[in-house]
């Protein structure tokens, strides 16, 4: 049953819809954990920055 499946249009058609959607999982993930790490950054930069001019202000 899984051979006809797979040898027939509808399973050649599922089979490409599940690549499509394991290739778009696969660069969501990438995209969020670059994306992820360089926000964190940015935001401890921040931070350290309003931290010392605040320290600076309150001298």
């Amino acid at each position: 049953m899984l051979i006809r499946f797979l040898a027939g249009k509808k399973g050649s058609v599922a089979t490409e819809y599940a690549i499509l959607v394991g290739l778009m999982a696969v660069a969501i993930i990438g995209a969020v954990a670059t994306l992820g790490d360089k926000s964190e950054s940015m935001i401890s930069t921040t931070a350290d920055k309003v931290t010392t001019a605040t320290k600076k202000a309150g001298k």
